[in-house]
C-alpha cells in the first residue's frame, strides 16, 4: 500500500512532512491510534467508469495475464466438506472432485476517491475513545468517496479484530451512528452510513 503511506484530509492534502500541502494520488484517513500493533480500513468502490476495477493485461505486455484450469482437483484437507448424515442419521464421507480455475489479473484505481485507507488503527486497546476515532474516520472516507459513484456499493476490508471491536463498541454503547439526509429541493446532500 505505497501509494497511501502518507496521511491525507478527505480532499488528499497531505497533512504533514516535506510534501505538506501537496495534492496526494490516493486519500488516507488518520485515525488517531499512536501505538505500536496499527490496523487499516480500506474503503472499495468497484466500478468500471470511475471506481477500483480489475484489469486484465494483454498479450504483448510485460505482465500478462493467464486463466489456469486444473480439472478433477481433490484436496484432501477438506474432508469436512465430504461428511454428509442421512435423515435416518447414519454418518458417512461422498468423495468429490472440484475443478479449479485461477485468473491473474491488477486492480486499476480510476479515481482517487474509489478506494480510501483509514489509517492507525489502534485494535489492541479498543476503548470506546479509539473505536470512536475509527468511526469519525469511517464518516470522513465516506465523504471523501468520489461524488460519482458514491450511491455504488461500498466494500470495507479491514482486520478481523477491528471488525470484532467496532461490532463489541455498538453493542456496548448502543451506539447508531446514522448520518440522515438532508437536503432541499428533493436534492441529497448526505447519504446514511451505518457501522460496522
Amino acid at each position: 500500500m505505497t501509494c497511501f503511506n502518507v496521511l491525507t484530509d478527505m480532499n488528499g492534502i497531505i497533512k504533514s512532512g516535506t510534501n505538506r500541502g501537496k495534492l496526494s494520488r490516493c486519500i488516507t484517513i488518520d485515525a488517531g491510534g499512536t501505538g505500536e500493533d496499527l490496523a487499516s480500513i480500506l474503503i472499495m468502490v468497484p466500478d468500471a467508469e470511475y471506481g477500483l476495477t480489475r484489469l486484465l493485461p494483454v498479450s504483448g505486455t510485460d505482465c500478462t495475464s493467464f486463466v489456469q484450469v486444473q480439472m478433477g482437483h481433490t484436496d484432501l484437507n477438506e474432508e469436512w466438506l465430504r461428511e454428509f448424515v442421512t435423515p435416518d442419521g447414519q454418518s458417512g464421507s461422498t468423495e468429490y472432485t472440484t475443478d479449479r480455475v485461477e485468473v491473474v489479473y491488477g486492480v486499476g484505481m480510476l479515481s482517487r476517491g474509489a478506494c480510501i485507507r483509514i489509517a492507525n488503527i489502534d485494535w489492541s486497546n479498543p476503548s470506546k475513545t479509539n473505536m470512536i476515532k475509527v468511526r469519525d474516520a469511517y464518516r470522513r472516507a465516506v465523504a471523501a468517496i468520489d461524488i460519482k459513484i458514491k450511491n455504488k456499493p461500498k466494500l470495507a476490508v479491514m482486520n478481523p479484530e477491528v471488525r470484532i471491536c467496532l461490532a463489541d463498541l455498538l453493542d456496548k454503547e448502543g451506539l447508531k451512528t446514522p448520518i440522515h439526509i438532508a437536503g432541499g429541493n428533493n436534492i441529497q446532500t448526505t447519504e446514511d452510513v451505518l457501522l460496522p
